[in-house]
């Protein structure tokens, strides 16, 4: 019997010593129309979590970055509001937007930021875009508790138009993709200058997220509304689903922080269990 019991316990803490993590994937619908509305997507097959509305102060909400490696504070997920030009904080548990501040540079003159991007190490990134400005697609550098707004590149801009999907991996590079020419882009956080990696099948990517605990990059197409994995690599698209409601418009991914899976909760109890039970007898 005592065998037994060693056995069970070894075999409880192996379990706890394999902690599955998941991390959920939050999704924007918005259509300027001040209906924006948070999500989260199912990510074997795109289906829709209703989180609750961004708040009707918020003319056209676009895009959404987060911060899933901070274990220690409220999961953060910002926003852009392209019609009063504001960074949003997004809380994760109502979808209710709080707004930060106005993007403007230090002399306060005003910037279009249309999509958003977070790294530990390297901080909040923007980029406006061609369609919205009228102007050649900059990134910038954004102070996220009050949205004052550097530009990186030298007057020259990313070098592709209409970049709104952006986003980290877990490394640390920077992508975006371009709805003008429909390829995938490296950009140089130093420089801001974009480089072609591929092409992508989907011709309305407006924005990709990377998960967490395993590197995969999703990427939402607010035409067609479907959730797809892409290949950083060469810009290869892998359809994962369409979402619930066909007429939603997706413009915006972030995941949140990994934390262990349902299934993992009820290992650590049955490990505790049989601990407990070891030492009383």
């Amino acid at each position: 019997m005592c065998r037994v019991r060693s056995a069970l316990i070894v075999l409880s803490f192996s379990f706890c010593a394999h902690l599955t993590l998941a991390s959920d994937l939050y999704s924007l619908d918005s259509h300027g129309t001040s209906d924006g509305t948070i999500y989260k997507l199912n990510q074997s097959t795109a289906a829709e979590t209703l989180v609750g509305p961004v708040g009707p102060a918020f003319g056209f909400p676009f895009d959404l970055a987060s911060d899933p490696y901070d274990t220690f504070s409220t999961l953060r997920i910002w926003s852009c509001d392209i019609t009063s030009n504001t960074l949003l904080k997004i809380d994760p548990t109502t979808g209710l937007g709080t707004p930060i501040g106005t993007f403007r540079t230090f002399t306060g003159a005003p910037v279009k930021i249309v999509s958003l991007a977070f790294y530990p190490s390297k901080g909040l990134f923007g980029t406006t875009a061609n369609t919205y400005s009228g102007e050649a697609d900059h990134l910038y550098s954004i102070t996220s508790n009050n949205a004052i707004t550097t530009p990186v590149d030298p007057g020259i801009g990313i070098g592709f138009n209409d970049v709104f999907a952006l986003g980290f991996d877990n490394d640390g590079r920077l992508y975006g993709v371009s709805n003008a020419t429909h390829q995938l882009i490296s950009i140089d956080t130093f420089v801001g200058f974009g480089s072609a990696i591929g092409p992508v099948g989907p011709q309305a990517i407006s924005d990709i997220a990377t998960r967490p605990e395993d590197g995969v990059t999703f990427a939402v197409n607010a035409s067609t509304n479907e959730l797809y994995t892409i290949d950083l690599h060469t810009g290869a698209t892998t359809l994962v689903g369409a979402h619930t409601t066909a007429d939603h418009n997706m413009v915006g991914l972030a995941f949140g922080r990994p934390v262990p899976e349902p299934g993992t909760f009820t290992l650590l109890a049955l490990g505790a269990a049989i601990a407990t039970l070891r030492r009383k007898r």
